[in-house]
């Protein structure tokens, strides 16, 4: 059995939504993971390069990540012009959102005591 969420009708209207950008740190991440692995050796751990590269990251100059933050905003800003227009196109793919429900309490002992004890009265609470 096929969850109705993922038929294929359920799912058509997502399958030509945008994506989201990668951000800056990301695209450093990418441009420089062949040094990283060059300099870690053979076969380094997924942490070592994720080390290596976040200190790489913190270390360098408001002015050497620039070039990776102005990509990102180019690009975000052009995820979001797609987005405005694929929601126009789409009306019902972007659901609304739902007020939260507030969870009911279930009864204390005293709660309790005091509801039947009303009930025995004739008071109805």
């Amino acid at each position: 059995l096929r969850s109705p969420l993922f038929a294929p009708s359920a799912v058509a209207p997502f399958s030509t939504k945008p994506k989201k950008p990668v951000n800056a740190y990301i695209r450093f991440s990418l441009d420089h993971r062949a040094k990283v692995l060059e300099s870690l050796g053979a076969q380094p751990k997924v942490q070592e390069v994720s080390r290596a590269t976040s200190e790489l990251w913190k270390n360098m100059s408001e002015a050497q990540k620039a070039p990776y933050k102005e990509a990102y905003k180019q690009a975000n800003d052009k995820y979001l012009v797609e987005y405005q227009n694929w929601t126009e196109k789409q009306p019902d793919a972007v659901p609304e959102p739902t007020p939260e429900k507030k969870k009911k309490r279930s009864l204390s002992g005293y709660n309790l005591f005091v509801k039947e004890f009303a009930k025995q009265d004739g008071v109805e609470r």
